[in-house]
């Protein structure tokens, strides 16, 4: 495991700072390039992890994905964390990428409440190029929540950082690591490995970014036959075919959403946030569509000690609190 205020000893110009996100995938930290004096980000597989039976295929899986995503790079994306440096220290492969120096989707939500539409449209759509050329190299983000989307300094541009590698390693530790609130159930089941799992929490963030509001939990729906409330239920001012490809992204089941990015933008890519829409155009989901109540406690803590899921919020609740 990295330590910080160590110089890594096959980079040694990076020194850690300190960790700043750990998950059931991986470990992020922050360190300086000490002869540049410029921050950089760190990731590299949880060591934490080593008895976990998968755990050596997870490795292997970190280290073709992260030359993949290396590879993606090249292309210079506006949207995609810069890589700027892939070896292996003690064994551990780990990627470095920028810092991106800016507030994350979530926490500008938090401080300064819902996005206008077409602003949330703006920023949507730039992950969503980014995350279909991820696909059409065979990477899966699966973790393209705003907290993971960086609304770059003085300006417009928004990152995708924090790549959710070696998406096709089977393991315990893959079910902890998914976030609740944005991830299809196909994901935290381990059931299925394909774009629509992107589809799906795109769409749940774009949800957040115009509501402020979470929706409930795919999982909910799927086992207990929990209800989506619409997130024109929540703001008024989204247009109906906003809120209708809203609802088409967060479809439970991963056959029924658009079948890739492309086809899931293409459903408001000519929106201009102004709400002019004509309601019949754009049916709701096919699902009944009723008011978000919270989960069972007693059912949470079920699933909680199953360790099929960790904790997350249990309803439809404005995000209020301050930045962690």
């Amino acid at each position: 495991m990295l330590q910080p205020g160590k110089p890594l000893q096959q980079r040694p110009q990076y020194v850690i700072e300190e960790e700043i996100g750990s998950g059931g995938f991986g470990v992020t930290f922050k360190a300086i390039h000490k002869d540049l004096n410029f921050p950089v980000v760190i990731k590299t597989p949880n060591s934490r992890l080593c008895r976990d039976a998968n755990y050596p295929k997870y490795v292997e899986g970190f280290r073709k994905e992260g030359r993949r995503l290396a590879e993606i790079n090249k292309l210079q994306h506006p949207n995609i964390v810069r890589i700027i440096d892939f070896f292996e220290e003690d064994g551990l492969p780990c990627l470095v990428m920028d810092f991106v120096n800016g507030e994350n989707l979530y926490h500008l939500v938090q401080d300064k409440g819902v996005l206008s539409e077409s602003t949330a449209i703006d920023y949507i759509k730039q992950i969503a190029g980014a995350l279909s050329i991820c696909h059409e190299n065979g990477i899966i983000h699966r973790d393209a929540h705003p907290g993971n989307m960086i609304l770059r300094e003085n300006s417009n541009t928004v990152v995708l950082i924090d790549f959710c590698l070696a998406g096709k390693m089977d393991s315990q530790s893959v079910n902890q690591s998914a976030n609740l609130a944005f991830a299809p159930w196909e994901q935290i089941l381990e059931t299925e490995k394909s774009a629509t799992i992107d589809v799906y929490t795109l769409a749940a963030s774009l949800f957040y970014l115009v509501t402020g509001y979470i929706p409930i939990s795919s999982l909910a729906r799927k086992v207990f036959n929990n209800d989506l409330l619409e997130p024109k239920e929540l703001n008024s001012r989204i247009s109906d075919k906003l809120n209708y490809a809203i609802i088409k992204g967060l479809e439970l089941e991963p056959q029924n959403r658009p079948q890739s990015m492309e086809r899931w933008v293409a459903l408001f890519s000519d929106l201009s946030g102004e709400n002019n829409d004509n309601p019949e155009k754009y049916p709701t989901s096919q699902q009944t569509i009723i008011q978000s109540h919270p989960l069972n406690p007693k059912i949470l803590d079920i699933l909680i000690l199953t360790k099929k899921i960790p904790n997350f919020p249990t309803n439809n609740h404005p995000i209020t609190s301050s930045k962690s």
